[in-house]
């Protein structure tokens, strides 16, 4: 992990000790319901700051969700945790970037801006980016072909998300969801036995 990575871990394995006291004849209930209960949370948290995020950048919830991944909890280790997935900026087509005369238009950080001497292309993947071009051409082993060079980035997700007051408000969300969720499965849990 670099420097700028930041992990949201929600460690739960202290807070049900008192349910798992008082529920004796049932082994490993509470387990059970604290792992999909932190799994839950986990989703959640980051469908609500893909929702705060998008409008702040300007670009879609699916990508943000893309960036970051989710490592669930398993019943042995009840530590579920929320990573972006690399530091890497995405590419301008993902900010709403359309064709304008002389370039691009796009709205990363929240703001339509026009982007001079740009290009959409199809890059080799099949995907479309946004690129600007070095030079009219470039000589390649004898040939004359033309210079696409430098692909164009709007905000780091990853880095939005490391920002600190974005980091509390997803912890403190958590902790909101978390104990609504724990008492939901536990009730599931109690019902099927």
């Amino acid at each position: 992990m670099g420097d700028w990575q930041v992990v949201i871990e929600f460690d739960v394995s202290a807070d049900f000790r008192e349910v798992e006291r008082m529920i004796d004849g049932l082994p490993g209930v509470v387990e059970k319901a604290a792992n999909r209960a932190l799994n839950k949370t986990a989703s959640h948290v980051l469908s609500q700051a893909a929702k705060r995020m998008a409008p702040q950048i300007g670009i879609k919830q699916s990508a943000i969700k893309r960036s970051v991944r989710i490592k669930r909890s398993i019943v042995k280790r009840l530590i579920a945790s929320l990573t972006p997935q690399s530091i890497r900026a995405v590419n301008l087509i993902e900010y709403k970037a359309r064709k304008i005369k002389g370039g691009v238009s796009a709205a990363a950080w929240g703001k339509r801006k026009a982007y001079k001497k740009t290009f959409i292309i199809k890059a080799k993947n099949g995907k479309r980016i946004v690129v600007s071009r070095k030079s009219l051409a470039v000589r390649v082993k004898g040939k004359w072909k033309a210079g696409w060079s430098n692909t164009i980035y709007g905000p780091s997700i990853p880095l939005q998300f490391a920002k600190d007051a974005f980091t509390a408000s997803m912890k403190a969300d958590a902790k909101k969801v978390w104990a609504k969720n724990f008492n939901q499965q536990l009730k599931f849990y109690l019902d099927k036995a």
